[in-house]
């Protein structure tokens, strides 16, 4: 089985905003109904927390017991499911082969991805109250967590470390790559709910491609060090 990833896998991009889409946009080609699946399935997932949101407030009165369904759906099943689609998009952009069943799988890691959405939303949310600006700072140097929990079978803090690691020097290249992230949505906007969908996709494809040039670097500078 391992030959077969190997045979299938794709050389990684290089690790820019421009190298990351591209690549993105070639692994959604590759894996088109794969993906639209994957993205079906966390709209879906993502429509009862709207729902309960939406519902916490009767007569713009606060209902505390419709906010903490929804708190708990967000921590116990949505944010999984979603860490399993990042892991979905990762192994697409690798050129692996990709079962739809593996969505489920951070369920496996449970306490682990529980914890690691529990403390970069925490890190995010804190810096945001300091100003905002160190949130957006934060978001970014965390942004590898989901796919260094569920690629390395890393815990929270370990991922949050790693992640800080690998992101360094990429601020800019990440910041550009959610504002263009914008744009893309807001096209797809225009040509209605497919275009969103489509631009979903395109979007996870790129994040996913840029860890996956990051990684891929680190391992390398790793062997030939071995080496030497």
């Amino acid at each position: 089985m391992e030959e077969n990833i190997k045979q299938n896998a794709t050389s990684p991009p290089e690790a820019t905003a421009g190298g990351s889409y591209g690549h993105g946009w070639g692994t959604l080609k590759k894996y088109f109904l794969e993906l639209l699946l994957i993205t079906f399935i966390i709209v879906l997932i993502d429509v009862p927390f709207g729902w309960f949101n939406k519902s916490s407030l009767t007569n713009y009165n606060y209902d505390f017991t419709n906010s903490l369904y929804s708190m708990l759906y967000w921590v116990l099943i949505a944010s999984p499911i979603e860490y399993g689609v990042i892991y979905l998009f990762l192994k697409a952009v690798r050129g692996e082969t990709v079962q739809i069943k593996d969505i489920f799988q951070p369920f496996n890691q449970f306490v682990d991805v529980v914890l690691a959405n529990i403390l970069v939303t925490g890190i995010v949310i804190a810096g945001i109250i300091l100003l905002i600006i160190p949130g957006i700072v934060f978001a970014i140097k965390l942004v590898f967590v989901p796919y260094l929990v569920m690629d390395r079978k890393m815990n929270a803090i370990n991922a949050v470390k790693e992640s800080w690691k690998m992101t360094g020097g990429l601020g800019w290249t990440i910041f550009g790559m959610a504002i263009l992230a914008f744009f893309i949505c807001l096209g797809g906007f225009i040509v209605f709910f497919v275009g969103i969908i489509v631009s979903l996709m395109w979007i996870g494809a790129a994040f996913a491609s840029l860890y996956y040039a990051v990684d891929s670097k680190k391992n390398s500078s790793s062997v030939v060090t071995e080496n030497n």
